[in-house]
């Protein structure tokens, strides 16, 4: 099993290229500093954090497992990996209250702040227009 800088300088031999030092290839595969690669480099830091070589994966195609730990395959097929840039929460479910009233509270809630004024000012106009009918038991 390899150390980490060998992985590492394997993965910036085959990033570097005529104009650009495997190295920076590095950084900006990596999203870590300058000074985080030196120190992964030089054996300062002796274990890459899984956002970087996620990163690097991502970006290189090198397994974030084999730079972590060298164990597996080099390299995986990027078009069997998908990766999940931000996790959205699902939206909560009411039981108690209707789909409409769902939709509405969506819609309110994925609205700018104008939206959301337009939104209450309707809600209230017709509020003022139906409140009086209701009242005369007319609807």
């Amino acid at each position: 099993m390899e150390n980490l800088i060998s992985r590492l300088e394997e993965v910036c031999a085959n990033l570097a290229t005529p104009t650009l030092s495997g190295q920076t290839a590095l950084v900006e595969a990596s999203t870590a500093s300058k000074s985080v690669v030196n120190q992964w480099l030089s054996g300062k830091i002796k274990s890459i954090d899984i956002k970087y070589a996620l990163a690097i994966e991502r970006n290189t195609s090198y397994s974030h497992i084999w730079l972590m730990t060298g164990e597996g395959e080099k390299k995986v097929d990027a078009s069997r990996v998908v990766y999940v840039d931000r996790i959205v929460p699902q939206q909560p479910t009411y039981s108690w209250i209707s789909d409409d009233e769902a939709r509405l509270l969506s819609l309110y809630r994925t609205t700018d702040d104008d939206g959301r004024g337009d939104i209450m000012a309707t809600a209230e106009e017709s509020r003022r227009i139906v409140s009086p009918r209701l009242a005369r038991n007319e609807i």
